[in-house]
Formats: structure tokens, sequence, C-alpha cells
């Protein structure tokens, strides 16, 4: 459970800074976005978020009924995102595009700060 904590506070940190920073300047989301369009850039984010989701998965791959389980789910949402990233970058390039630009990713982003928190207060608290 200690490992749990550790990475739901890891991760809820992680979501609540770069999501709010994202939201605090739209450069920010169009610089993430420009990311998939750059194919030495797309190349090294798919390496960054393999390595990301193995370390997750291999501390922790645990398929519970309770809350811990999101730790694990976003470990495998980043190393598909990765794998995604390394493999397929064409992929990555058109989905990027679907979303640059867009208010549904203001939303998105408000969303993912209050997931974020969610997990940091589960963290400390659990």
């Amino acid at each position: 459970m200690v490992l749990s904590n550790f990475l739901a506070e890891l991760v809820g940190f992680s979501f609540v800074i770069i999501a709010l920073a994202m939201l605090a300047d739209s450069k920010n989301i169009k610089r993430v976005f420009e990311i998939a369009e750059d194919e030495t850039k797309a190349f090294f984010h798919g390496v960054l978020s393999t390595v990301a989701g193995i370390a997750i998965l291999l501390g922790h791959n645990i398929w519970v009924k309770d809350w811990t389980v999101i730790v694990t789910i976003f470990g495998w949402l980043m190393f598909i995102k990765g794998v995604m990233f390394l493999f397929m970058p064409d992929m990555a390039k058109k989905w990027a595009g679907k979303f640059k630009d867009n208010q549904m990713t203001q939303i998105a982003l408000t969303v993912v700060v209050i997931i974020g928190c969610a997990l940091v207060y589960l963290g400390f608290t659990a």
C-alpha cells in the first residue's frame, strides 16, 4: 500500500501541476501538441512515456477492486501511449491534430486537475 500511495501522489501532483501550467498559458497546450508533429520530439516522448509506464507496471501491476487500480490503469495508459508514439507516430500526429486548438482540450485538462487532486488526496489519506 505504501507504493500505491507514493505512486498516487507522484502521478496526482504531476497531473495537477502540468495541467494547470497548460491551462494558465495556452501556448503550453500548443507546445505539447507540437511534440507529435516533430518526429524527434515524438520519439523522445515515446521513450519517456514507455519507460515511465514500464516503471509503474513493474512495481504496481495490481488489479484489485479498490482505488489503487487507478495507478495500474494510468501505468498501462502511459505504456500504451509511449508504444504508440514509438511505433505509430503518424497515428499519434493524427490524434494530436484532432485536439489541437479545441475547447474540449481545456475541459479535459480541468478533468485531469480533478483526477490529480483525487489521487493526491487518496495517496495521503488511504
